[in-house]
């Protein structure tokens, strides 16, 4: 009911709040809910992991090509400019 009067919008008095509060604590107290939010965690990271593995591989690779390829742009625009300053030694 104090979680319903919550999400609708409606005004909770302070002495809900702490009991809800109180609530809150007692049930995180307990070791078997404890352990079934472990539980719960951990299949949510390994689920969160192998979702996002492929694509952490993607980016990486995406990084390497585009370093290699402003890394050869670079090494071609410093050619052409030695080569031209053998043509033109005033550039």
């Amino acid at each position: 009911m104090v979680l319903t009067a919550f999400f609708l919008g409606a005004r909770v008095s302070q002495d809900r709040l702490t009991t809800m509060d109180a609530l809150v604590s007692q049930i995180l107290q307990n070791t078997t809910t404890q352990k079934n939010i472990r539980e719960i965690v951990r299949q949510v990271g390994a689920w969160v992991y192998d979702e996002l593995y492929l694509y952490v591989w993607f980016i990486c690779i995406y990084n390497v090509l585009l370093l290699l390829l402003v890394g050869m742009t670079l090494y071609m625009l410093m050619r052409a400019h030695r080569r031209a300053l053998l043509f033109d030694p005033t550039l």
